[in-house]
């Protein structure tokens, strides 16, 4: 469809840190994942941005360290051409419009490495309907730069599974349906690769753990029962092992974490170094964990009744030795 005088497109570029993109990949119409630059990210920004903005390719002989994007378009409306009482509420409908497959980017990078993707930057450009282009807005992000990020790749044998990814995570069931608390899930566990302090990381995967583990439990859990159940329902969902992780395993990463979550948050335990080196293979192994349940949470989108009957049905069956119903079905 053709566009409207008061509409226009924006071309979205969204650079991220550390993203090597070996094969690019089409993720869904107008969505495409490529290797945007290869420029020393901090110390040449200014160099990168004038080359994203006017197309210019980047100097071979500059150090090189990745830097790959997400190049899109969506479509959305022109702020000149809005009456000013409905000016903030186009504004704020752009701007959902141009995050939502970058959001939905990350939360799959997430799913697919467990970990976050660190944002370089974004450049917007305005298209209206005779073909004029402006540059709409445009920022360079090196705030969070010197933080600690591992590259995650993009390569032709996992774009399928991407894609996938990419797919079920534009989907309804995390914005607006049952699937919504996990998201922030999601979130947590990729905060939690970036996160400078072991500690502070340990605090998000547990939130991420709860969410996940808890995902359909009625409200009203006393304190004391919290982690229980969070092993529990871990138990039953990794009982078949159809995630390949063994549930007696599963249980006491789960019961180690929520142990030095305790000792944090009640002030038990300070950061020496045999505890923070501890944790930090902790955090590793319960990250690979989240990311197999939240995976199968994202592609089998369960309501909450459903996961609450799942739990139910799963955990008594362990108890009796008997087959297990599948997870999420």
């Amino acid at each position: 469809m053709p566009l409207a005088p008061d509409e226009c497109y924006f071309d979205v570029k969204a650079l991220f840190a550390g993203l090597n993109v070996v094969t690019p990949c089409d993720l869904a119409p107008h969505v495409r994942v490529e290797q945007i630059l290869e420029n020393n990210l901090v110390a040449q920004s200014a160099q990168i941005a004038k080359e994203v903005l006017l197309g210019i390719a980047s100097d071979a002989d500059t150090p090189l360290r990745p830097v790959g994007g997400l190049a899109y378009r969506v479509r959305g409306h022109r702020l000149f051409a809005v009456a000013d009482e409905r000016l903030s509420e186009i504004s704020r409908s752009n701007a959902a419009a141009i995050e939502a497959p970058k959001v939905a980017f990350r939360r799959a990078m997430i799913l697919l490495y467990g970990v976050d993707l660190v944002e370089a930057g974004t450049f917007v450009t305005e298209v209206d309907h005779l073909g004029n282009r402006r540059i709409h807005s445009y920022q360079f992000n090196t705030s969070s730069l010197s933080v600690h990020y591992d590259v995650a790749s993009v390569w032709e044998e996992n774009a399928e599974e991407l894609r996938r990814l990419y797919s079920a995570l534009t989907d309804d069931y995390l914005a607006k349906g049952d699937g919504k608390p996990l998201a922030v899930a999601i979130d947590r566990l990729g905060r939690a690769s970036i996160r400078a302090d072991s500690i502070d990381a340990n605090l998000d995967l547990c939130i991420a753990a709860e969410i996940t583990f808890l995902f359909g439990v009625k409200r009203g859990l006393k304190n004391e029962n919290i982690a229980e159940t969070v092993r529990e329902n871990a138990r039953g969902f990794f009982g078949d092992g159809e995630f390949f992780w063994d549930r007696e395993k599963v249980s006491a990463i789960l019961g180690d974490s929520y142990r030095e979550r305790s000792d944090t948050v009640h002030g038990r335990k300070f950061n020496d170094v045999e505890r923070l080196t501890r944790l930090m293979g902790l955090n590793a192994t319960l990250r690979e964990v989240l990311k197999a349940a939240l995976r199968a949470h994202v592609e089998r989108q369960p309501t909450k009744l459903a996961a609450r009957a799942t739990w139910i049905a799963r955990k008594a069956a362990l108890e009796r030795g008997d087959a297990l119903v599948p997870i999420f079905t």
